[in-house]
């Protein structure tokens, strides 16, 4: 299951993207909650940067985190981190 506050940041930033997990079949909802959930964040991430640059190293971390270039227990400290790796999305 998504952590609530991952499903929050996702029903806020991308409506639409949480109201279709509805019509996902139950075995895949979690997978696919997942990957939106991560693409609210990194929505998030983009818009709610007031430096450029540090919103640049944010993303950098995560795709670090997917290429496999970070330990990760790194990746598991954020909800979302845990819930990929869990799933391998």
């Amino acid at each position: 299951m998504l952590p609530q506050e991952a499903q929050d940041s996702l029903a806020a930033l991308a409506p639409d993207f949480a109201m279709a997990c509805g019509f996902v079949p139950a075995p895949k909802r979690h997978a696919v909650q997942t990957l939106f959930a991560f693409y609210a964040h990194l929505i998030g991430i983009v818009y709610q940067a007031r430096d450029p640059m540090l919103g640049e190293i944010k993303l950098q971390w995560w795709r670090e985190v997917f290429e496999g270039k970070r330990d990760q227990s790194e990746a598991q400290a954020h909800q979302i981190g845990r819930a990929s790796c869990r799933e391998r999305v």
